[in-house]
């Protein structure tokens, strides 16, 4: 992985991870200086981000999309799904031994 798609995967997972509406983001230059990269490499790692929906610039300098594209949040109900499931599960576990002991 090159430091470009390094950038714009730590990026992505702060994004995700720390998801606020418009919330603003690290500015290029100090992504030049926690990579140890060129300015254009940490632009390019944000453009990245840009075309695939995770964030937004305008003169003030970037900031998270206003929601977060469709396949983050076909991730997240997944995720959700099955802990549901999961829990459903042991409750119907924790309900067969209770009718057992009645």
């Amino acid at each position: 992985m090159g430091k470009r798609e390094e950038i714009a995967e730590a990026m992505r997972t702060k994004v995700v991870s720390e998801f606020k509406a418009n919330g603003h983001l690290t500015s290029v230059k100090q992504l030049q200086d926690d990579f140890s990269v060129s300015i254009g490499t940490a632009v390019r790692a944000m453009k990245d981000l840009i075309e695939a929906g995770y964030v937004y610039s305008n003169q003030q300098g970037y900031f998270m999309a206003a929601s977060l594209p469709i396949t983050e949040r076909e991730d997240e109900q997944r995720a959700i799904a099955a802990e549901l499931r999961a829990e459903a599960q042991r409750l119907q576990e924790i309900a067969t031994r209770l009718d057992r002991t009645v």
